[in-house]
């Protein structure tokens, strides 16, 4: 009503609009007039609406239409009284608010949470470190917390430069933030909007709930009805479509949080850095035991340390088998002794009981019996000697097979230092660029000086 009053000159018909209007949201009236009054190029108005809306509010609750403040900021919008303006004020908040530790450490806290969520996934590429050592958990993750120094990089350094060529017309760009301010949806509707973002974390996660529970918690604080300054201007860095903020608002955001990041990295680097173990153990072996020849042959796990020469480890692990293979190979030997010798008394006493009523047949009774047992004995000998050789080599291929674990062990635990190290080594780069960002200005918006004109030469 007050826009439609505006041109037909009715004065009583705009000031009551505007104050129905300014009533029942101070915030977006003061900014819809601030860039109104700007695209006309009515500098003194436009500082004037900025200036009543900068006084009335509380930069420890900021309604998330000041995300349209961040974006005016990056695009040059406001023109150089109202940039000095703004320039001024948010410099204040910030400095007021820095001295808040608990407002500094929130940012802190949700910098490192996006770090740790840089982190990639459990690798598959070491199965038989990952089998053997029972420090790989921490290997692991170590390995995964390195990693995210690149992905920080490829993050947030590559982020574009804001393109200032989008429109040639100051008109344009201030309408475009216009339909950010009257777009943007109402608080009502946030709990909707962090639903929305659990479902498309689901999807995300490939139906992992528990995952995309705490990568929505990450990115709660987006979708808060009021935030401090330095909440604002976290949001619009890790989080800007959650507010609508544009590439170029987010490049600005992630400077300003610079000291935040660099707090948040350098704690993350120390942290995993303390995990590293100085101590690479393996354990060797199946504690169930192995089946050889119809018995469980149980060999304790052989435990070395990769702080000992590997050729000493492997000399270790085949002395720990072979101290043990031949004494479990001798209990399944048959014990021929025995029924040899029952055997043997079995044929003295036919002899002896039966000779004396006749002496032929004691002895073809005493050959058939003593043949017959024989033979059993025989083969029950065999069966065992051949159980014996079975085993034997069943356990000496265990016995390879534990060494070529060793081996594989170490080969792997070479290439994971390599990884590490390549990895890690990329925190300088890290380092270096989050502390460029202390030298991060806006672009040179080409509407900061800009006015727009009549046809005839003279300002509207």
């Amino acid at each position: 009503m007050a826009l439609a009053a505006w041109p037909r000159d009715d004065r009583a018909l705009c000031d009551k609009a505007v104050e129905e209007a300014f009533r029942r949201s101070p915030e977006r009236t003061s900014l819809l007039f601030a860039l109104i009054l700007r695209r006309q190029g009515r500098a003194d108005g436009t500082v004037r609406w900025l200036r009543h809306y900068l006084r009335a509010q509380n930069p420890d609750a900021l309604g998330r239409e000041f995300a349209v403040i961040l974006e005016c900021i990056a695009q040059g919008a406001f023109g150089p009284a109202g940039r000095d303006l703004m320039k001024t004020t948010l410099a204040g908040w910030r400095e007021t608010l820095m001295t808040d530790d608990e407002a500094r450490q929130a940012q802190v806290r949700r910098w490192r949470a996006e770090i740790d969520g840089l982190r990639g996934p459990a690798s598959a590429q070491f199965p038989r470190l990952s089998r053997c050592s029972p420090q790989w958990p921490v290997l692991d993750e170590v390995l995964r917390c390195a990693g995210a120094h690149q992905a920080l990089l490829d993050t947030y350094a590559a982020l574009p430069e804001p393109d200032t060529r989008l429109s040639d017309r100051l008109e344009d760009t201030v309408d475009d933030i216009l339909d950010r301010l009257v777009g943007e949806y109402d608080s009502e509707e946030l709990p909707y909007h962090r639903e929305l973002a659990l479902h498309r974390a689901v999807v995300a996660a490939g139906g992992d709930r528990d995952a995309a529970q705490r990568a929505t918690e990450v990115g709660a604080a987006s979708y808060e009805e009021r935030s401090d300054y330095l909440s604002v201007q976290t949001t619009a860095a890790l989080d800007p479509a959650a507010i609508g903020a544009s590439a170029a608002t987010q490049r600005l955001s992630v400077a300003a949080c610079g000291p935040w990041i660099a707090e948040a990295h350098a704690g993350f680097s120390r942290d995993y850095r303390a995990k590293a173990p100085s101590e690479v153990e393996l354990h060797i072996g199946d504690p169930a035991g192995v089946d050889a020849g119809g018995r469980k042959c149980r060999i304790p796990v052989w435990k070395g340390s990769f702080n000992t020469e590997v050729d000493a480890m492997e000399r270790s692990l085949v002395s720990h088998w072979e101290r043990r293979i031949e004494p479990f190979v001798q209990t399944l030997a048959y014990p021929l002794r025995t029924p040899l010798l029952l055997m043997a008394g079995v044929v003295v006493a036919i002899l002896l009981v039966l000779s004396g009523a006749s002496v032929g047949f004691a002895l073809l009774l005493a050959l058939f019996v003593g043949g017959v047992w024989g033979v059993v004995v025989y083969q029950r000998w065999d069966a065992a000697d051949t159980a014996q050789d079975d085993a034997r080599e069943l356990l000496h291929r265990h016995k390879r097979e534990a060494v070529d674990q060793l081996r594989g062990s170490a080969a792997e635990l070479a290439d994971w230092q390599q990884r590490y190290r390549a990895a890690d080594a990329v925190e300088g780069a890290a380092r270096t660029f989050i502390a460029s960002l202390a030298t991060t200005t806006p672009a040179g918006a080409p509407f900061e000086g800009r006015v727009v004109t009549g046809s005839e030469g003279g300002t509207v």
